[in-house]
């Protein structure tokens, strides 16, 4: 498993032209995971996890993309925590977080999270919380976004 330091995370997002002033980078360092997990495992234990708390539809207000956001962030820090021990890395973050921006067909804000996933060179991906898929964003959405968190 590659592990990043907060310096060399933001050192990244930085040199991908990903900049906000709302930046949050809160560990030391962060376990990078595969994307083949984040897209495949992760994305079903999410969706099975919003089902069961009877949180998977959208409502406005209540239950809207930054709660959707919020809660694979603190899925994916649950996750990572239960597997770290096994993996040898109890001290880390995961590189897995939020990630609000203004989209470009006007619609306004949206929250979605961002990962830095690693099969060889990291590489940062964005996944929509809500179909629990990676997404396409242009250059105009992601910088400068609204803000992002880890």
């Amino acid at each position: 498993m590659i592990i990043l330091s907060k310096n060399q995370l933001e050192a990244l997002l930085d040199a991908n032209g990903i900049y906000a002033e709302n930046a949050l980078i809160l560990d030391s360092q962060y376990a990078l995971p595969t994307k083949r997990w984040l897209l495949n495992e992760f994305a079903v234990a999410l969706r099975n996890w919003y089902f069961s708390l009877g949180l998977s539809g959208y409502t406005a207000g209540s239950n809207d993309c930054e709660n959707f956001a919020r809660g694979a962030a603190f899925y994916a820090d649950l996750a990572h925590r239960n597997s770290s021990r096994k993996n040898g890395v109890e001290t880390t973050g995961l590189a897995f977080g939020e990630f609000w921006y203004r989209q470009r067909d006007g619609k306004g804000g949206h929250a979605i999270n961002i990962a830095i996933v690693a099969e060889g060179k990291p590489e940062i991906i964005f996944f929509e919380p809500q179909t629990q898929q990676q997404v396409p964003l242009i250059q105009q959405e992601i910088a400068p976004c609204i803000g992002y968190r880890f």
